[in-house]
């Protein structure tokens, strides 16, 4: 949450760079893939907050049902909260709202960053559909004017000409927006792989330590289910935005460029050239958000779990 407190207002920015009067768009399609986006990024914000408060809110009222006075987690105190009800519940609201809020704000940030990055995903499609079909909208342009009675001084080439300066604007948006991303929330996700990667390493060794297949087996390797979720959840918008950049090149090759003149089709070679750098999100400047990178987390090749049944001998276990 540093970056949020530090630099909010430049954080404000991103979320509504997308916003820009330069990546609007009139076409049908081109809006039901935006709108498709933001259906998407809404499910996966209510999957997130519904989740989050549901598993904190079982988590912090589970001691309330037993009989004893037990915190939700083993803690040590300086004083005996047991014998005074009002320190005992006073102690369990400090102890029960941190976990609660963390996973609050989980909930609101995963979606967020996972978002920006679909909707420049998205942005990405839209421009290698103008791309694509360049020659085609340029006809369907001069159509509709000339039901309007406006196609004196007006012609295909230079329809296309100014679609494709347009493009080139859009492509450059999509780039600016993917750099003040990277540099407003590079780092918030890299703690959060980081954290991710701790917790994995962590839950694999008392795993590890386990002498037979109890509740602690259960909790850990739900807890290790869960971390793998939110790896895999950046690593895959990540690598659907890096993915529709590569293909914006195979796009404009797909279009009918062989019909436009030579003017135009320099001008879609250079776009193609300059495609051929990836767009990649990267978490802390060092590891890209890809699948390729959420396989290496994620690899357990080389973990071998034993579990011993026989409680009254001592089996060792390890990690190997």
């Amino acid at each position: 949450m540093l970056p949020f407190i530090l630099d909010g207002e430049r954080i404000k920015k991103c979320i509504f760079y997308l916003e820009n009067i330069v990546l609007e768009t009139s076409r049908n399609h081109h809006s039901r893939i935006l709108n498709e986006c933001v259906r998407i990024c809404r499910r996966n914000s209510l999957v997130f907050f519904v989740s989050a408060a549901g598993t904190a809110a079982i988590w912090t009222t589970k001691p309330l049902f037993w009989k004893r006075r037990e915190f939700p987690v083993d803690v040590w105190l300086p004083f005996d909260v047991k014998e005074n009800i009002f320190v005992f519940s006073f102690a369990y609201l400090i102890i029960g709202i941190g976990p609660f809020l963390a996973g609050l704000i989980n909930a609101s940030v995963d979606p967020l960053i996972a978002g920006l990055i679909y909707h420049a995903t998205s942005q990405m499609k839209i421009l290698k559909d103008n791309l694509q079909n360049v020659s085609d909208y340029a006809e369907e342009e001069i159509l509709e004017m000339g039901k309007l009675n406006r196609t004196k001084n007006v012609t295909k080439q230079g329809l296309v000409t100014e679609t494709l300066k347009k493009c080139i604007v859009h492509h450059d948006e999509i780039l600016k927006f993917v750099k003040e991303f990277e540099d407003c929330f590079s780092l918030v996700v890299f703690s959060e792989l980081a954290a991710a990667i701790f917790v994995i390493c962590f839950s694999c060794l008392q795993l590890s330590k386990l002498d037979s297949i109890d509740s602690y087996f259960g909790q850990f390797v739900m807890y290790l289910n869960v971390v793998l979720v939110e790896v895999y959840f950046y690593c895959y918008y990540g690598s659907r935005l890096s993915v529709e950049s590569d293909s914006l090149r195979d796009a404009i090759y797909m279009g009918p460029w062989y019909t436009c003149d030579i003017r135009t089709q320099r001008t879609l070679l250079i776009i193609m050239e300059r495609a051929k750098i990836p767009v990649i999100v990267t978490a802390g400047k060092l590891v890209d958000l890809s699948l390729v990178t959420f396989t290496t987390v994620s690899k357990f090749d080389d973990v071998e779990f034993e579990f011993d049944f026989d409680t009254d001998t001592d089996t060792d276990t390890g990690l190997n």
